[in-house]
């Protein structure tokens, strides 16, 4: 059961919120179009995960926390859940777009004959380089079209697993 809902939020996330992505890759995207090699700024892209999901899950169940102690929205089972779900994906999305500027500059830089980066030598290069050229706001390119993209998938995560968490706990298996 949990796998089929999973499942389905993250189909209906990723369908609702697929055109904010291109919209947000499209604007930061700078430099050549072609990347070589799957593995090319993995470990980038490890550390954008899980500062991605840290922040994203802390606010939520910070606030989500904050509002139950204050009995706040407590007109809707679910009203809280939806609400901190929001704050989640706008900290995620405020953590998370600054490293998705860097990933889409290094995986898009042309690379040398022993596949070093022509612009960039690493995830500090890069921002350092961004800071220098660009200033700090540049970090924030296509946070719009990132949030839009990001807050369904809060949203319908967040909430469901609430309402999984819900099943559980009234789940009574039958006595053979």
């Amino acid at each position: 059961m949990d796998f089929l809902i999973g499942g389905l939020a993250g189909v209906g996330a990723g369908f609702f919120s697929n055109p904010f992505d291109v919209v947000k890759t499209r604007m930061q995207l700078q430099g050549e179009l072609r990347a070589k090699g799957l593995w090319r700024g993995a470990h980038g892209m490890m550390l954008r995960n899980s500062t991605g999901s840290a922040s994203q899950i802390v606010a939520y169940a910070m606030c989500k926390e904050w509002m139950d102690n204050n009995n706040m929205f407590q007109q809707s089972k679910y009203l809280p859940a939806f609400l901190a779900s929001n704050i989640g994906a706008i900290v995620k999305t405020i953590t998370l777009t600054p490293m998705d500027v860097i990933m889409t500059r290094l995986y898009n830089q042309g690379v040398d004959a022993q596949g070093r980066g022509l612009l960039y030598s690493g995830l500090a290069d890069c921002a350092m380089k961004i800071t220098k050229t660009e200033g700090v706001l540049a970090f924030y390119k296509g946070i719009g079209p990132s949030y839009f993209r990001q807050a369904p998938h809060s949203v319908l995560l967040l909430v469901f697993w609430d309402m999984l968490k819900d099943l559980q706990k009234s789940y009574q298996p039958l006595s053979v």
